[in-house]
């Protein structure tokens, strides 16, 4: 027996029930699979607009204090150059959901056309086989959401617009811009990068990518603060733990070779080093980025965080649009506290 709504009962249903799922759920299992965006959403910013995100950068020091001898001695005072700015244009992301009056039909729903008005309310029983019939649209919505803005905005290069973690992090520093600042000019406004014929050969005797990347982790924080993570490939997350367990680790207690390395994380002197599936995706499964979560954030409109819009019904098409939106950016406040990796693969059990 189908079920009859008026063409308003079923809008607003589908009005209230996609702000209940999208709020209560969407990024709720994003935490396991998709580590960075967890990451970045918890770091996340808000600007109030306009047409660029403008981030003041300062390089290197332009004075110094003077030594005073004498009480008549000239003292320097000095102009201070402007600080150099870095701009950044926000994108507009839109994900959208529609169905059709056609498909709700075939669903046992009846959906009676007319003006607005006082029409009887939806027994509560009706109201569940609708919601349930949209959940399993929310469903994928909610998943789509999640796996497109990691994987197309967080971890995208710039081809589509959205400039995420790896052009940022770049694997040429030395060229090229970053916000506009050229990164010739200043050697400061670079990341650091050991990928392509500077890759590091891991091995199990010598221990070479976990002393590289101790190396490494002085210099990241020599600039930047102590909020690190390593963001790496499943062959990068191997090469890591076949070096820490081949050797076992030095702990307060002493030389322990039973300490368990875990399938998703791995410590290296206080930095975090996670597996992140997006990398595998993306074919830079022996890669691995370390990024300082205190340099590089996502900037977002306010009040346009994954915002749900809900658009009147076109008068000439029998359907139902719904959508999700966010604008924003991935910002840049500094680039040397944060580095790109990559391993040679040979010899790993899985490669």
């Amino acid at each position: 027996m189908s079920i009859e709504f008026t063409a308003d009962q079923l809008d607003q249903l589908v009005q209230s029930t996609l702000p209940f799922y999208i709020k209560d759920k969407l990024f709720a299992q994003a935490d396991y699979a998709t580590p960075a965006l967890m990451k970045f959403r918890g770091k996340k910013k808000t600007y109030p607009g306009g047409t660029e995100i403008i981030i003041n950068a300062r390089f290197g020091k332009q004075s110094q204090f003077d030594l005073v001898t004498t009480s008549d001695q000239q003292l320097t005072f000095n102009e201070y150059n402007p600080l150099k700015q870095a701009r950044y244009t926000w994108e507009m992301n839109h994900l959208g959901l529609t169905f059709s009056w056609q498909e709700a039909l075939t669903a046992g729903f009846s959906i009676k056309n007319g003006d607005s008005g006082n029409f009887p309310a939806v027994p509560k029983q009706d109201e569940i086989r609708i919601q349930n019939f949209l959940t399993s649209k929310y469903e994928q919505m909610d998943y789509d959401a999640r796996y497109s803005f990691s994987q197309d905005r967080i971890w995208s290069t710039g081809s589509n617009g959205f400039p995420g973690v790896p052009a940022l992090i770049t694997d040429a520093p030395a060229t090229g811009v970053t916000g506009g600042l050229s990164r010739v000019a200043q050697p400061l406004w670079r990341n650091r990068a050991r990928v392509g014929a500077s890759k590091i050969t891991p091995s199990a005797a010598n221990q070479t990518l976990t002393q590289i990347l101790r190396s490494e982790m002085v210099q990241l924080r020599r600039y930047g603060s102590a909020n690190h993570v390593g963001y790496c490939g499943s062959l990068f997350m191997e090469a890591l733990r076949v070096e820490m367990t081949a050797k076992g680790d030095y702990t307060q207690t002493g030389f322990n070779k039973s300490i368990e390395i875990g399938v998703n994380a791995v410590t290296l002197d206080g930095m975090m080093f996670m597996y992140e599936p997006a990398l595998d995706e993306n074919g830079e499964s022996d890669r691995c980025y370390i990024v300082d979560h205190d340099s590089i954030f996502l900037y977002m409109h306010a009040g346009n965080d994954m915002t749900m819009h809900e658009p009147a019904r076109p008068y000439d098409r029998l359907s139902y649009y719904k959508s999700l939106l966010w604008s924003g950016a991935m910002v840049a406040h500094r680039l040397n506290s944060s580095g790109v990796y990559e391993v040679l693969t040979t010899g790993l059990p899985s490669a």
